[in-house]
């Protein structure tokens, strides 16, 4: 179970991720981050006030519960018997636990939602912004097709971004495959445009999905 103040450092803060920006090149360029890349929201969180411990308590309850109501995992006496003193301890504090884990599986549906959302003002936009290449299709020892994504290793060692972190993109004088652990500027005209592309892993493929798309001018290492 992740809460929403330690979701602002995990998936979604793989989200919000950004990478030092210089200054802007031409007018008519505009240098973003990978925060500029997630629309505006804000919403209530019903979490903020409670301690470490009682965040870890409240965790503790509802992956119990989530192991009941699955029954994927053979729970001890003991296991049920501590969420249950746990619950009864956050009630004396008067933090209502039902109330709060009704509201974990709202939060949770609006941070779905989120990852999805993209900025629709970015659609036609030419930019610049840094990044990581993660290939997808090689003409020869140059990669032509890639997804541009905020950290080193994402999708391989590395959870995969949201659908609105990821950028696909075509660059037709290919990138030099001898540098992928290195951070690079790309430039081109950015489109709002949803993509399913196929990852190759060792043990098979995986479509992933972005919701940005670019035809890339340029790929440069990132000064």
């Amino acid at each position: 179970m992740i809460w929403v103040k330690h979701l602002r450092t995990s998936c979604l803060a793989g989200v919000l991720l950004a990478l030092a920006v210089g200054s802007a090149n031409a007018e008519d360029v505009r240098e973003i981050t990978w925060a500029d890349l997630v629309p505006a929201y804000t919403f209530e969180d019903p979490f903020e006030g409670l301690t470490s411990d009682q965040l870890y308590r409240l965790d503790t309850i509802y992956r119990t519960r989530e192991m009941i109501r699955s029954d994927a995992v053979d729970l001890t006496d003991e296991m049920i018997e501590r969420a249950e003193k746990l619950e009864r301890e956050l009630n004396q504090q008067e933090i209502d636990v039902d109330e709060l884990l009704v509201r974990v599986e709202e939060i949770a549906e609006q941070l779905r939602r989120i990852s999805f959302a993209v900025v629709e003002e970015l659609d036609g936009v030419n930019i610049r912004m840094p990044g990581y290449v993660l290939p997808l299709e090689f003409d020869g020892n140059k990669v032509t097709e890639f997804f541009l994504v905020p950290y080193v290793g994402a999708c391989m060692h590395a959870p995969v971004p949201p659908p609105n972190q990821m950028v696909h993109v075509s660059f037709a004088l290919g990138v030099d495959t001898g540098g992928l652990y290195d951070p690079v500027w790309i430039s081109g005209t950015m489109s709002t445009e949803a993509k399913t592309s196929a990852f190759r892993f060792s043990d098979g493929d995986l479509d992933l999905s972005t919701n940005y798309t670019m035809v890339a001018n340029e790929v440069a290492p990132y000064e």
